[in-house]
């Protein structure tokens, strides 16, 4: 009887390693599966890189993170245009940043109900939401007639695949 009862939990370890495992392989390969339908899936996965919980994130997981860093550096973002249209002195310009502060304020109040959309499973509204606010981040590159300064056009590709990346998530859900 101890042999068995040795050989059974001897058998129940290795079968839960694996589980553990293959658990392991699954949700490190939701980023790559997310990036891959993204329109730069080698910039998503630097983007992604930039949170070490990615590589063995599930799906929800991978949707928080996302969240997280696009309000993150996109409110960053959005105080380096409020400062640069303070110093501008042509009013062109400072209507450009106006316009693209606006669609930013639009971009994290989204990012703002992400968490509640994600925890409550409202797959169809975080979908909508996500491709707001590359709408809203493509919005404020034509602004600036595509070739905006250096700290929006870098923060609009990240902010834009992240939100990709959301409505993928979303949309894997049914959303």
């Amino acid at each position: 009887m101890a042999k068995f009862s040795s050989l059974y939990i001897c058998c129940s370890l290795i079968f839960s390693i694996q589980l553990l495992f293959l658990s392991l392989q699954t949700h490190g390969a939701a980023v790559d599966d997310v990036c891959r339908q993204t329109v730069d899936p080698a910039f998503c996965q630097q983007c992604f890189n930039i949170d070490p919980r990615s590589a063995t994130a599930a799906p929800l997981m991978l949707g928080e993170i996302a969240v997280q860093w696009a309000a993150y550096y996109g409110g960053n973002t959005k105080i380096d245009m409020h400062e640069a249209m303070m110093r501008a002195a042509d009013p062109a310009v400072k209507n450009q940043y106006s316009k693209c502060i606006d669609l930013y304020q639009t971009a994290l109040e989204h990012f703002q109900a992400a968490p509640g959309e994600l925890s409550s499973k409202a797959w169809a509204v975080l979908r909508k939401n996500a491709e707001s606010i590359r709408a809203g981040v493509d919005a404020c590159e034509a602004v600036f007639n595509h070739n905006a300064p250096a700290e929006v056009a870098n923060t609009d590709k990240l902010v834009g695949i992240f939100a990709d990346a959301l409505a993928i998530i979303a949309r894997s859900f049914g959303g």
